[in-house]
């Protein structure tokens, strides 16, 4: 009897053994924590390693915008492009003498010797200030109007002694005030100092040939800022057709 039980619990071993291998696996052996498989010890859930917990959503990490800051719009004649500074170290108004080279042309030279008061004016708002440049127009007009008010009244008086020319050189003071202001801002935005561009200092040039610098500083500041652009009389305070970018 004992030998028939020997020979059942091997024959039940043995059956066992065949259906691990019919099956493809084998017996795990106890305490073995199977991979990618939970297993419940003392009635808590142990998630395998390597498995995401169900109902538990996965960190996504968010893609880091950079945002790049683009050079301003100028807009001419429908054209877009990017407003350009002065390079460092020189003016871009070319021959300080031609009056009636471009970008200004023969409307800004006729406007210049005829009414300084409004280029410098429109010098004073594209250069200095923003909405200031009608304040300087009124000033330097109220000025020149005085001035030769002023002259011929004293002409008259004391002819035939002319006197009167001394009114012109004060008012020329006061045009020099604004000028040599709007030509040291244009030249810090340009990155360079201030020079002089047909004699040897800026004040006298300034002041002896006011028009000259007049145009030529126009002629620079459309190069500078709205490359392209022609100057278009006194419709504007810009000058231009299209006013700068605030």
């Amino acid at each position: 009897m004992r030998h028939a039980g020997i020979v059942r619990k091997k024959c039940h071993n043995t059956m066992q053994g065949e259906q691990y291998q019919a099956e493809g696996s084998m017996p795990v052996a106890e305490g073995t924590v199977v991979q990618g498989e939970p297993v419940m010890v003392s009635g808590t859930l142990v998630q395998a390693p390597g498995v995401q917990p169900y109902g538990v959503q996965p960190t996504v990490v968010q893609p880091t915008v950079y945002k790049v800051q683009q050079p301003p719009i100028v807009y001419q004649a429908g054209v877009v492009q990017p407003a350009a500074l002065a390079p460092a170290g020189r003016w871009l108004g070319g021959n300080a003498c031609g009056w009636c080279d471009p970008p200004g042309g023969c409307g800004l030279c006729c406007i210049t010797a005829f009414c300084p008061c409004i280029v410098v004016g429109q010098l004073w708002h594209r250069i200095v200030e923003r909405g200031g440049g009608g304040t300087v127009l009124a000033i330097l007009a109220a000025v020149s109007v005085t001035a030769w008010v002023l002259e011929q009244v004293v002409d008259n008086i004391l002819y035939p002694i002319q006197v009167g020319w001394v009114f012109r050189l004060i008012a020329g003071f006061i045009y020099l005030h604004y000028v040599l202001k709007i030509r040291q801002k244009a030249a810090e935005a340009g990155g360079f100092r201030d020079h002089a561009v047909l004699c040897g200092n800026e004040c006298c040039e300034t002041y002896w040939c006011l028009p000259c610098i007049a145009c030529f500083l126009m002629r620079h500041d459309i190069q500078a800022k709205q490359p392209g652009a022609t100057y278009q009389g006194c419709g504007t305070m810009a000058g231009t057709v299209y006013d700068l970018p605030a």
